[in-house]
């Protein structure tokens, strides 16, 4: 009797396996289906700066569960003029479960987490995150953030404490000395917190944009490193 029971119970476990195979074949066409409908879509019409195109597998077919983005600094703010790259991974079980976004190279910023991912709410499949959210909407969701943290969801504690310390503005004698950088000072692109700055400047290209850093870098700025970023063709305007 221990046998029949025996093969039964590896036949049953043969089925579950093989329905659950199905059912993530099935995930993954309908994922495939929705990212293909997406790229359709992006190319007729997106906002403009913007990239995302799927990246390539080895054999060079077109990987629609990996894209690689980039997202343009918002005009008047003191981000404009970067260029700053993102990786989109998305899951077998898209859309109902959001993509996965990271800066490449990681942002330093009360929302982005120390390795890069983007911490806001439509990213996150137990708060905002809806299956009719599409891409072009959660790349000018990020681009909002940049310029607009969440303080009430940090993901990165010492950003956020500097961020919360500067947003109502710096030392009046600084004001004086260079108005446009004391207010944009903490919100430059890719501050880190080691005490290095790192900004994008897009070549028009985004596998070829210019990265620059400079090292010892004080969060009290200067005029002094006003006119060293000058020097580098970061556009303040």
């Amino acid at each position: 009797m221990a046998a029949p029971r025996q093969r039964e119970a590896a036949t049953a476990a043969r089925s579950v396996l093989r329905l659950s195979a199905r059912g993530t074949l099935n995930m993954s066409g309908i994922a495939l289906s929705r990212l293909a409908q997406e790229r359709k879509a992006w190319r007729k019409d997106h906002p403009s700066g913007f990239v995302a195109v799927p990246t390539k597998n080895p054999d060079g077919t077109m990987n629609l569960m990996n894209w690689k983005c980039a997202i343009p600094g918002k005009k008047r703010t003191p981000w404009e003029g970067g260029l700053f790259k993102l990786r989109m991974l998305f899951k077998n079980d898209y859309p109902s479960s959001p993509p996965k976004c990271t800066f490449e190279p990681p942002l330093f910023h009360p929302n982005v987490y120390p390795l890069g991912t983007v911490c806001l709410s439509i990213l996150e499949e137990d708060k905002e995150w809806r299956p009719a959210i599409t891409i072009k909407q959660v790349l000018l969701g990020i681009q909002e953030l940049l310029n607009e943290p969440n303080i009430q969801d940090p993901a990165q504690a010492e950003a956020c404490t500097i961020y919360c310390q500067n947003k109502s503005g710096v030392r009046e004698e600084e004001k004086k000395a260079a108005p446009p950088l004391s207010k944009r000072a903490f919100f430059l692109p890719g501050c880190l917190p080691a005490g290095t700055l790192t900004f994008v400047l897009p070549s028009g290209n985004m596998n070829s944009s210019w990265v620059y850093s400079l090292t010892t870098f004080q969060l009290e700025f200067t005029l002094s490193v006003f006119l060293i970023l000058r020097s580098l063709h970061l556009d303040w305007n």
